[in-house]
Parts: structure tokens; C-alpha cells; sequence
């Protein structure tokens, strides 16, 4: 009879173990994840988004969105496939690349920061959203 007992209690333990720590994998994953997440963020530091607009005129766009925005370029170079400008804002610098992936798609990354671990992300997003709602504009009027 203790022999049964100490069984079905070890069978008990073992199997609670496994539904807790079924819990934990899923939790380890989702912890895994935004860790991979948000370590590709640090290391790159873009905010990146394609466009259906040819280089030209995102290009337009970008430079009239940082004017509008008080954002000083300060200077463009050449890159495989398109261009990278650096600009400055206050205490951010500001590095842009634009790409031409096809004749009428454009890759935009940006990126702004004030330190290497110091980086702001939603003026990045602010500067993608005022540029492709200006070659919106753009093509309305074109």
C-alpha cells in the first residue's frame, strides 16, 4: 500500500512538473523573441520601409520632409544602388539611406540617435511618414 502511494504520488509530481513547465517554454520563447527583436533594433538602429514610388521622387520627398522638419543635411554620398545622407537635428544625427530596388520601389532606412545606446526611433518613424505622405502629394499633383 505505501509502495502505491509513493508511485502515484512520484507520477503526480512529474506530471504537474511537465504542465508547469509547458507554461515556462512558451514563456521562454515570447521572451526569446522580443529579445532577437529588439537586439536586430540595436544593432542596425533603422527604422526601414519600402515604397511603390521610384528614387527620384522619394528622394524630392525626403529632402522636402527635413526641410519642413528643421532637419539640416549636411551632406549625400553614393551608395550601391542609391544614396546615404547624413543630417543633423538639435543633439541627433541623422543617417538615411535610400535604395532603389526596382524602377518604381524605394527602400528608406533612417536612423537617429545621440549616442551610440542613445537612439530615437519615432523621430526615424516621423521622418519615413512625412516623406511618403509628401510623395503622396507628389504624385497627386504630377
Amino acid at each position: 500500500m505505501k509502495r502505491n502511494f509513493r508511485l502515484t504520488l512520484q507520477t503526480l509530481l512529474i506530471a504537474l512538473s511537465l504542465f508547469v513547465l509547458t507554461g515556462c517554454l512558451e514563456i521562454i520563447s515570447a521572451v526569446g523573441a522580443s529579445a532577437y527583436v529588439t537586439g536586430e533594433y540595436l544593432v542596425s538602429g533603422a527604422v526601414t520601409k519600402t515604397v511603390s514610388y521610384d528614387f527620384g521622387r522619394i528622394k524630392k520627398a525626403l529632402l522636402v520632409a527635413l526641410c519642413k522638419m528643421k532637419i539640416y543635411v549636411d551632406k549625400a554620398s553614393p551608395i550601391e544602388g542609391g544614396e546615404e545622407i547624413f543630417a543633423t537635428a538639435e543633439e541627433l544625427e541623422i543617417r538615411i539611406e535610400l535604395k532603389e530596388i526596382t524602377s518604381s520601389v524605394t527602400r528608406i532606412s533612417v536612423k537617429a540617435e545621440k549616442n551610440f545606446l542613445n537612439r530615437d526611433k519615432a523621430t526615424a518613424q516621423e521622418i519615413l511618414q512625412q516623406t511618403n505622405r509628401i510623395a503622396e502629394e507628389l504624385i497627386s499633383q504630377g
